[in-house]
């Protein structure tokens, strides 16, 4: 039973994503619905429920429709671990999973700062992997800060989530930050053309997209608040636009940091760590 009924969800499915990507789908979908993993699926004595059925129809015609399959289980993985998301905050990508990677190895501060957290998923993972660390984490909206805490008490770590707009003036904390870490937006508006409709239909726009004409507005605050708000020779943990890597080393070496810029797997500048001068 099982077997028919996958192979006729798959024939919904391939004429928007290719064999593999509908197969992956799929097998996702079974697990996450049905709680049959893909080698079961094959099983004729596996048995799916009408109500088992009526949902992964449902899911399949959101599929089709573009929605990312994250948004639809409501769950997304991040360095192998479950994150709740939902169209407020950006789905977890790998490029991040490598910025939060260099983080981990060229880090050993103890005061961490993570602006824009989304989901929370750099926050999270940090305080995981560092459990003497002090991970505070902001992001401007109080219900994405909401998705935030409900994944840092599902993973049981203590980050201290704080509504805050960084173009706001704040006092500088009494204890600087040993690094800040921050994948802001950086998509420009005149690339929204060359996106996937699952991205531009659905993804928060305003955790995407920046102004043509400013394009490292995000980068350029962070560089000055971190002029107060770290430690001499603390850390800036950016993920980049491929395009802006030298516009970025130029304002970062204007303010007077160094600047490391390092590219993904796809050998694309991706990264840039920022370290500031010790005050002399």
């Amino acid at each position: 039973m099982s077997t028919h009924f996958f192979y006729n969800l798959l024939a919904q499915v391939t004429p928007y994503y290719s064999q593999q990507e509908a197969e992956s789908i799929l097998f996702y979908l079974f697990e996450k619905y049905v709680s049959v993993r893909r080698c079961e699926i094959f099983l004729n004595n596996v048995k799916i429920t009408q109500e088992q059925k009526v949902r992964l129809y449902k899911a399949v015609r959101r599929v089709i429709s573009n929605e990312p399959v994250q948004y639809i289980t409501e769950e997304a993985y991040f360095m192998n671990l479950p994150f709740k998301v939902n169209p407020l905050v950006l789905i977890p990508r790998k490029e991040t999973e490598e910025l939060l990677n260099l983080f981990l190895v060229e880090h050993t501060g103890k005061k961490i700062l993570d602006i824009g957290t989304g989901s929370g998923c750099i926050a999270i993972a940090i305080a995981l992997q560092k459990r003497n660390a002090q991970v505070e984490a902001w992001d401007i909206s109080e219900d994405v800060l909401e998705i935030a805490r409900h994944n840092a008490q599902y993973h049981n770590v203590e980050v201290d989530f704080k509504r805050k707009d960084i173009f706001q003036n704040y006092p500088p904390p009494k204890i600087p930050f040993d690094a800040i870490v921050s994948n802001p937006p950086y998509v420009l508006e005149s690339e929204k053309v060359s996106l996937q409709k699952s991205v531009l239909d659905y993804e928060p726009h305003k955790a995407l997209f920046v102004p043509d004409s400013d394009p490292l507005i995000f980068y350029k605050r962070i560089c000055q608040l971190a002029e107060t708000w770290l430690t001499d020779k603390g850390k800036l943990f950016f993920e980049i636009h491929e395009r802006q890597a030298s516009n970025i080393k130029k304002y970062a070496k204007y303010l007077g940091y160094t600047v490391e810029v390092l590219k993904d797997i796809h050998s694309k500048d991706r990264f840039a760590i920022l370290e500031k001068y010790q005050n002399s």
